[in-house]
């Protein structure tokens, strides 16, 4: 029986540490600088023999001895101090395994050692392996774990379940939430350095750690703040013939087991100050990077932005396309024609940026596509504010720069950033989402649930995609909500918002989604869609093409929308640099992979709203719900993909410089960083100053100079007939091609779905509008390499119906032609 008499009642001098009632008893004065805790609990004559063995090797290390609460009279103080124990710390308050450890790290870290060992009082551990563990320490490592599965180490006689749960369950959870690959996560021989046990981030001295959580949680916090670790070979053998000495035994024991590991690892453990989400990795990253470096790298990063966002506005250039259309349109007559599809072509475009577009163009007359094109630059910077706020909420470190400078310098980022229709608001939109859903996440609060409905809205007035980023953000909540509560449990110590409310908010979100649909969406786009059926397969968002019998609808999804959403970084990519666009499709599938893995370890959140977008897109368009045509209807994933491929990106980097701690890795590392940020940053400024432009204005002069016999002229824009914008003046010269024989439309639909075109009504009604006309013009804009061969067939027709036809003048994609 353990000598009452002689124990005293163990006071900390930190307040702030929760550890159990105890009491103990000094032995011996310190002598080392390491510590050895061995925990125990009626282990009877394994504990005597395991204490013996120390005092024959004495190791450099002061034994202490955690008892949970012995009644088998093995730990005598006598036989203690005989075998050279320095203290015996006995538990009297509540909790088992981490409680005991709580309260020894503690009495350690006050008595100041720089590094704590800790070995089962089993007798299961091969002893001969702690000078192992003193060197590991003495090199910096921070966490040494003992492995039996190391080269070097020795497994005797292990159960065949404890095996496999160890090797298949626990150690590749832990691992997975660590970031660093451990293959013995379950052994209780470890070392721990005494800064990392006494960092805020880690706050071990928690009541949450009662039974067996601690070492888990110990296990993968290590990687998670960038902490040397490290595995060492030991030797770990159960008695043959025997039961298996432990405190975990029977079904529920396992099962609690295996739920505390669960919890941990989705960072039901983390101390209270850290974000909430899976309490995961995010702080990894930031010990990489030098605060000056950061600075340095982030300001380089807004330079560019700046950069690619102003540089296309100093060479103005004449409004194409889509530009043009809806410039045609501009200044609505009234109030209510924004709630029908826009007077000429037909076309639909969302609510709220209907309204701001015409607020500029009334308060700019003077140049309304100069003041259009600044309006897209504002939504791109304040895109990239929101996106900065986000990313410092989410995570921290070079990875942080990485995943900004991928979303705001992306090919889509900064060839809509000027341009004048609503691209880079479903991207701003995608965005809002995003950072209010995080804001809503670490702080519950009413504000904050107001904010995330107030981004819903605005996001709906701005974007056609945003029912699928609402959707894709509001699973990636819920899940996220889940996880929070039940990894966290009772302990109220994060203010997050919980299911109901989000719930809630979502629902007010479909509501008002609902009214704008059924007010202006669908019905503005179903008048669009009859305009234009030619061109679209596949209806607006949520507009059912089934319910429009004129269009025909193809049930499947386009093989190269994989393509375009990784061309958001490959086309500028290959501007700059000499790798080929297949290196850079691999390097972006391999970093968004890692980057889903890195994702999935710090907070669900962001894979699975990713994931669940990327499988609306998919679904939608299946079904017909969603036209995705071209590469601009994929603008909204690039900040979900932006961030998650800015992970991986660091994980890359993290690799190649093989996670090493010392100054030359994270010089290496940082070197590297630059390095990527320097080839993105240039990749978009070589791709702003080789926009696509259209220099119509140039031949619409030559033609009024040359017309003396006021010949008609037709204008076919790409895929749709856009003039008015450009020459408002002498439309009676101007013959605008009804859609219904532009032939152009054939040549966009044929480059994206040569096998299912019927060309011949297209050719025959350009046939007829030329047939006994003497002399014609023929402007093509936008005309693409792509396209050329389409355009030779229109010159052949032209040649046969009217006579040679010749090139007059030619511009930036434009090409202008006299026949007859």
């Amino acid at each position: 029986m353990t000598d009452e008499r002689s124990l005293h009642p163990l006071i900390l001098n930190e307040a702030s540490w929760e550890v159990p009632e105890a009491e103990f008893a000094q032995l011996s004065g310190k002598r080392h600088r390491y510590a050895l805790v061995i925990p125990v609990i009626n282990e009877g004559e394994r504990i005597r023999r395991q204490l013996r063995a120390l005092a024959d090797l004495a190791p450099s290390l002061d034994v202490i001895v955690a008892d949970g609460g012995s009644t088998d009279g093995s730990l005598d103080l006598d036989f203690l101090e005989g075998c050279g124990v320095r203290a015996l710390l006995v538990k009297r308050g509540p909790g088992r395994l981490s409680a005991q450890l709580r309260m020894a790290y503690a009495w350690a870290l006050q008595e100041g050692y720089e590094a704590i060992v800790t070995v089962d009082g089993n007798g299961k551990d091969g002893l001969d392996a702690l000078p192992r563990f003193i060197e590991a320490l003495e090199a910096g490592v921070d966490y040494v774990q003992g492995s039996r599965y190391r080269k070097g180490g020795k497994a005797i006689n292990t159960p065949l379940d404890r095996k496999i749960a160890g090797r298949l369950i626990h150690a590749p959870l832990l691992s997975f939430a660590a970031g660093q690959w451990f293959t013995d996560t379950t052994n209780g021989f470890r070392g721990y350095s005494r800064r990392y046990l006494l960092d805020p981030r880690v706050a071990p001295f928690r009541e949450r750690f009662d039974r067996y959580n601690l070492l888990f949680y110990l296990s993968l916090r290590a990687g998670q703040l960038g902490y040397k670790s490290k595995e060492v070979p030991v030797t770990r053998s159960y008695p043959a013939g025997e039961k298996p000495p432990t405190k975990i035994s029977g079904f529920s024991g396992r099962v609690s087991m295996m739920s505390e590991l669960l919890r941990c690892t989705l960072g039901g453990c983390t101390p209270p100050g850290s974000p909430p989400f899976s309490g995961r990795g995010y702080d990894s990253f930031g010990a990489d990077a030098s605060l000056l470096g950061l600075k340095l790298l982030l300001v380089l990063t807004g330079i560019f932005i700046v950069v690619t966002r102003l540089l296309p506005l100093v060479y103005p250039h004449d409004p194409w396309l889509d530009e043009a259309m809806l410039m045609a349109n501009l200044p609505l007559p009234d109030l209510s024609a924004l709630f029908e599809p826009l007077p000429l072509f037909e076309q639909a475009a969302p609510l709220g940026y209907l309204v701001l577009v015409n607020a500029v163009t009334l308060l700019f007359p003077e140049d309304p596509a100069l003041a259009l094109r600044c309006l897209s630059v504002l939504a791109s910077l304040v895109a990239a504010w929101m996106l900065y706020l986000m990313l410092r909420r989410l995570m921290a470190g070079y990875a942080a720069v990485l995943a900004f400078a991928l979303v705001c310098l992306s090919s889509f980022a900064v060839v809509y950033s000027v341009e004048i229709k609503q691209y880079i608001f479903e991207f701003l939109a995608a965005i809002l989402m995003m950072h209010a859903a995080i804001r809503l996440l670490q702080d519950g609060k009413t504000k904050n649930i107001y904010a995330f409905i107030a981004a819903g809205v605005v996001s709906i007035l701005i974007s056609f995609t945003a029912p699928i980023v609402i959707a894709a953000v509001g699973i990636g909540l819920g899940v996220q909500a889940w996880v929070m509560r039940w990894a966290i449990g009772s302990c109220k110590e994060r203010g997050g918002s919980g299911p109901v409310a989000i719930a809630l908010a979502l629902g007010f979100l479909a509501l008002v989604f609902l009214l704008v649909y059924f007010g202006y969406v669908r019905p503005a786009t179903e008048i669009q869609l009859s305009a234009f059926a030619e061109i679209y397969d596949r209806g607006i968002l949520a507009v059912p093409p089934r319910s429009l019998e004129e269009i025909e609808v193809w049930y499947r999804f386009p093989e190269f929308a994989f393509t375009n959403i990784a061309g958001a970084w490959m086309e500028a990519a290959g501007q700059v640099t000499s790798i080929g666009p297949d290196v850079v499709v691999l390097l972006f599938v391999v970093s968004l992979i890692l980057g889903l893995i890195e994702a999935l370890r710090r907070f669900v959140f962001l894979p699975v709203a990713s994931v669940t977008a990327a499988l609306a897109v998919f679904v939608l368009s299946v079904v017909g719900l969603l036209p995705i045509t071209v590469e601009r209807h994929f603008a909204f994933m690039v900040p979900f993909l932006g961030v998650i491929v800015g992970l991986g990106l660091f994980r890359c980097i993290f690799w190649l410089t093989m996670g090493g701690v010392g100054r030359a890795a994270l010089a290496a590392r940082a070197c590297l960083t630059l390095l990527f940020v320097a080839a993105i940053g240039a990749a978009a400024v070589s791709q702003a100053t080789n926009l696509a432009r259209q220099e119509v204005s140039p031949l619409i002069a030559y033609i009024k100079a040359h017309n003396e016999n006021n010949a008609p002229v037709w204008l076919y824009y790409g895929a749709q007939p856009a003039m008015r914008v450009i020459a408002p003046e002498g439309l009676e010269q101007i013959g605008l091609v009804s859609h219904a024989s532009s032939p152009t439309g054939w040549v966009w639909k044929h480059r994206v779905y040569p096998e299912t075109v019927n060309s011949d009504s297209y050719l025959e009604a350009f046939r007829d509008t030329l047939h006994g006309l003497p002399e014609v013009w023929l402007l093509f804009s936008h005309h693409l390499p792509i396209e050329y061969e389409g355009l030779f067939i229109l010159f052949g027709i032209a040649e046969e119906e009217v006579g040679n036809c010749r090139e007059v003048l030619a511009d930036v994609g434009t090409l202008l032609l006299k026949c007859g």
